[in-house]
């Protein structure tokens, strides 16, 4: 029959001094794992402390950039204002000056109509869609003025831009000279 071997203690220690040496043995263990315990306790408080810091620093910033806003928000009104101001002048600028462009193309392209050198403009003046044309002919020879000013009145009539061009005086100063007036019609559109 085969032996049983049981095997014994010899220590004759108490159960509960040898809890007590184990636990020895492992007090290092819970005294971390206790102030691991405690620090992950207060660690979301240590978040909320810090978000809380942020959140105020971000409002005190902000209200920074407001008042830093309100200080400057009457001068920005004034340059609106003035911007716009500006803008309209700017408008009123640019008008005048595409209408005194197109006047002035158009006394360029009449210039360029006069069929001789003996032939001057003395006066343009616009008065609505009618332009009146005062002039001088200097010719040696009356048949000549008035081919130059029959000629005068067919390139007139010849531009894009005018019709009906018609000579309302034609007569001779004290110096000779042909003086002449010229009414135009402009084309609508």
């Amino acid at each position: 029959m085969p032996s049983i071997t049981v095997p014994y203690r010899l220590d004759f220690l108490s159960p509960d001094y040898l809890r007590l040496k184990e636990s020895r043995r492992n007090q290092v263990f819970v005294y971390l794992s206790s102030l691991l315990a405690i620090v992950l306790a207060f660690t979301p408080s240590y978040f909320l402390f810090m978000e809380t810091k942020v959140k105020q620093s971000v409002i005190e910033q902000l209200n920074t950039d407001l008042q830093t806003y309100e200080q400057y928000l009457p001068r920005k009104e004034d340059l609106e204002r003035e911007i716009v101001d500006l803008k309209g002048r700017y408008e009123s600028l640019n008008n005048t000056l595409n209408a005194r462009y197109l006047w002035l193309s158009r006394l360029i392209a009449i210039g360029r109509v006069l069929p001789s050198e003996e032939i001057y403009l003395t006066r343009f003046m616009p008065n609505g869609d009618i332009i009146e044309l005062d002039g001088d002919i200097v010719s040696r020879e009356l048949s000549t003025g008035f081919k130059n000013i029959r000629q005068f009145i067919l390139n007139l009539n010849a531009l894009p831009n005018f019709q009906n061009a018609t000579v309302v005086s034609l007569e001779r100063n004290q110096q000779g000279i042909l003086v002449f007036k010229v009414t135009v019609q402009l084309k609508a559109g």
